[in-house]
């Protein structure tokens, strides 16, 4: 313990690479751990009609076992994988452009859902049960009001930019004034590819130094890389009233649930009954009171992710 201490951050963080890519490719074996990425490999092999569906295609959707942040991407909102054969879900856990995103937004089968003056659209399905769910709650008195105008529902891949940039840069400056990220490493990762920089917020993470607005948790727990949302599938719901318990129980009776930790206002369709959560691979979890539905890969918890308050 005293020698991993005295390790410069740059070899302490190479260590924490190493170990999180190991821990990966060693998991395999675990039922529990493996029933998610077991659930995906089978969705995949039949949405892309193949029938000798091996570890390599796996490895072009997600490339966990070699790369930490697919593996981190894949842990914090991949529950999405686990939806509805009625929707349409990408190759591939990350979108590497614009273009790429485009190409299949352009695909998929949409409706629009009118807030007031805020106009929402996500995939036909999801909007189909949103409504029904919009409906019911308005039968009890309460509202389910979108957080942050359209973008609460289909964003494109610049808006993730854009809102992957406000709590990065904020973040990296602050830390910089402080001395807790040295300046040229601060300059040098500013200009790098959007790949790059999460992968350092990562390692810096993994230091205590967190990327969140209030710096006090990950930045993945509020705002996701560019490429990797779920808004980006036009499967995500974010509700002002997500703290509301009997709003929860009204999205979740159709088919809406929390599934990023911590981030409350955040709903994924994923259009299947709670109780068939666990056989997609996912696992409850409660942090602070609400309820979450996760992707079941214990020893990731245990590298990649800070202690839950």
């Amino acid at each position: 313990m005293v020698i991993i201490i005295l390790l410069s951050h740059a070899i302490r963080n190479r260590i924490f690479f190493v170990v999180f890519a190991l821990v990966w490719s060693t998991i395999g074996g675990h039922a529990q751990e493996n029933a998610f990425v077991d659930f995906v490999k089978e969705r995949l092999k039949r949405e892309s009609g193949t029938t000798q569906y091996r570890d390599k295609d796996f490895d072009q959707f997600c490339s966990i076992k070699t790369s930490p942040l697919h593996a981190r991407v894949l842990f914090e909102y991949g529950a999405v994988f686990s939806a509805s054969q009625e929707v349409r879900l990408p190759l591939t856990c990350i979108f590497e452009t614009a273009a790429q995103t485009n190409q299949f937004q352009s695909r998929l089968r949409t409706r629009t859902l009118l807030f007031g003056t805020v106009e929402i659209e996500l995939q036909e399905e999801a909007v189909k049960h949103l409504s029904l769910a919009v409906e019911e709650a308005s039968r009890s008195g309460l509202s389910i009001t979108p957080l942050d105008g359209s973008i609460a529902g289909r964003r494109s891949y610049y808006d993730t930019v854009r809102i992957w940039g406000s709590r990065f840069y904020r973040a990296l400056d602050r830390w910089t004034e402080r001395g807790r990220i040295d300046a040229a490493d601060a300059d040098q990762v500013r200009m790098a590819p959007f790949r790059e920089q999460a992968e350092r917020v990562m390692r810096w993470e993994s230091d205590g130094v967190y990327f969140s607005t209030d710096l006090s948790k990950s930045i993945f727990h509020s705002v996701a890389p560019p490429g990797a949302s779920q808004h980006l599938h036009l499967l995500a719901f974010d509700v002002m009233e997500g703290g509301n318990p009997e709003i929860r129980r009204i999205l979740n009776k159709y088919g809406w649930y929390q599934t990023i930790r911590t981030d409350q206002p955040h709903f994924t369709f994923l259009g299947v009954p709670e109780t068939e959560l666990p056989r997609r691979g996912l696992q409850n979890v409660t942090v602070r009171g609400s309820s979450y539905w996760v992707p079941a890969v214990g020893p990731l918890r245990a590298l990649a992710l800070e202690p839950q308050n």
